[in-house]
């Protein structure tokens, strides 16, 4: 799953009549059209403020479900939100002021429950759950050095991996826009290896659109894996 790239200009928004006493930021652009989430499904958001209000001064809210910042709690631009149920779902931007909390931007997405593809149930199935790693790690936080000598994903036996899709990019500096590569198998080619070498503390590593196969060439699909360079 691609992560959604919120950019904020923050504004100031609340009730609508709040929002009519208040002139909005028409430079708010939100890169993205989803507004569908579901149940089964873990949402990326990478969050970069291009105003004055740092990412690290901001306070951020959900009405449902699990947000969770890969920094340890601290505010750096990359969240996953999660466990969500049907109905729908708020992330709200505010900004700590004298006078109180302040809401900078939000946006509210519609929760569904997905039908799992055949593909999916029949993970669900297997007796040896496939399992990815980046040099022993599954997700999460990834030493950087670690990150820039490895040379290939590892993934249990009997499994292969046939394709995925990789999005490298950051909250700021190196390539806040992600960049998108292609692996059909677990070793990194040269053009990955390259943009892995210009990756800074606090980029970003997704995998997505993951394929792999086992022994009998039975093909399977799994979740999106996130790492994140520390």
């Amino acid at each position: 799953m691609r992560p959604i790239r919120l950019f904020f200009v923050f504004q100031l928004l609340n009730t609508q009549a709040f929002c009519q006493q208040n002139k909005l930021d028409n430079s708010i652009n939100i890169d993205g059209s989803k507004t569908t989430l579901f149940t089964n499904e873990e949402l990326n958001l990478v969050v970069i403020s291009s105003s004055k209000d740092s990412i690290h001064k901001l306070i951020f809210k959900n009405s449902q479900g699990r947000l969770r910042n890969f920094d340890g709690g601290i505010p750096n631009g990359l969240f996953s939100l999660s466990d969500l149920e049907i109905g729908k779902v708020t992330i709200s931007v505010f900004r700590q002021t004298d006078t109180g909390l302040q809401l900078r931007n939000y946006k509210t997405y519609n929760v569904i429950k997905k039908p799992l593809t055949l593909e999916e149930k029949a993970v669900l199935k297997l007796s040896i759950k496939p399992e990815i790693s980046l040099e022993g790690y599954l997700k999460g936080r990834v030493p950087i050095q670690t990150i820039k000598n490895a040379t290939r994903f590892n993934i249990n036996k009997p499994y292969k991996i046939k394709n995925l899709t990789i999005y490298i990019g950051s909250y700021s500096g190196f390539c806040s826009m992600p960049v998108v590569c292609q692996l059909s198998s677990e070793k990194f080619d040269e053009n990955f290896k390259n943009i892995l070498q210009r990756i800074g503390v606090g980029s970003y590593i997704q995998l997505e659109n993951i394929k792999i196969a086992d022994l009998k060439g039975r093909e399977y699909i799994l979740n999106a894996i996130n790492f994140m360079a520390k």
